[in-house]
């Protein structure tokens, strides 16, 4: 995922933009309701955010993804 604050302040009128926010983020089986697929083939998920001039930094992660979920919710 990548997104560009400067090219989202300028469509919008805005800015200049100083920080983004992530305050909750859920990955979903597709199509919603199967029974027979899930994320069983993660042991864990971890997010990060980097960028020129910045320290890369973890910003969410479930560890351990729970055996035969189909949706995670990560701890932000």
């Amino acid at each position: 995922m990548n997104l560009d604050l400067k090219a989202e302040s300028e469509k919008r009128g805005t800015g200049p933009a100083t920080k983004a926010l992530l305050t909750s983020l859920k990955l979903m089986v597709t199509p919603h309701g199967s029974t027979s697929t899930n994320f069983d083939f993660l042991s864990e998920i971890h997010l990060f955010v980097e960028a020129p001039g910045l320290t890369k930094r973890e910003i969410a992660a479930s560890s351990p993804v729970p055996k035969s979920a189909q949706v995670i919710d990560f701890t932000i």
